[in-house]
């Protein structure tokens, strides 16, 4: 009987690895309200053996489509470590796209300055949009900080 419910564990962890990737934490959650803990330890084990589950594979997606979507490296930090990714592993997958925050902040705070209908603060002259109060400002600093680029970067941005 346990055998046939390690493959069914088995098959359910691949299903849900044929969806996206997972980190081990996350699989062992998912796994553990439908089978008994053992059984569960020894599919993650078999699954890490065989190269179908992998943490470094699954911060690498994490970070790249994070960075992508335009989130900075505290955010993206925070979340890998909420997913259980060793805070080593997920330093090193950030430091992947070392120098190359300040840009995807800089495109964020040029794309939300040319988004005039949201921040209606925005006086436009010559083609530009220029910040015309401190609430605009703030909004649009709040937004880069919300979204976890670091201080010396969001201050940089309105030099």
């Amino acid at each position: 009987m346990e055998g046939r419910t390690l493959v069914k564990a088995k098959n359910a962890a691949i299903g849900l690895l044929a969806r996206r990737e997972h980190s081990e934490k996350e699989l062992t959650l998912k796994l553990s309200k439908k089978f008994e803990c053992e059984i569960v330890r020894e599919t993650i084990s078999v699954l890490r053996e065989r190269g179908d589950l992998c943490d470094r594979r699954f911060a690498e997606m994490l970070v790249r489509s994070r960075f992508n979507r335009g989130f900075g490296p505290s955010y993206i930090s925070k979340e890998l470590r909420f997913k259980g990714v060793n805070p080593d592993l997920g330093k090193e997958c950030l430091d992947i796209f070392d120098g190359q925050w300040h840009q995807k902040a800089e495109e964020l705070f040029q794309k939300k300055r040319s988004q005039k209908v949201q921040l209606r603060d925005f006086e436009e002259e010559d083609g530009e949009f220029l910040v015309v109060s401190k609430k605009a400002d703030d909004k649009l600093k709040r937004f880069l900080f919300g979204r976890g680029f670091p201080s010396e970067i969001v201050y940089k941005l309105f030099q």
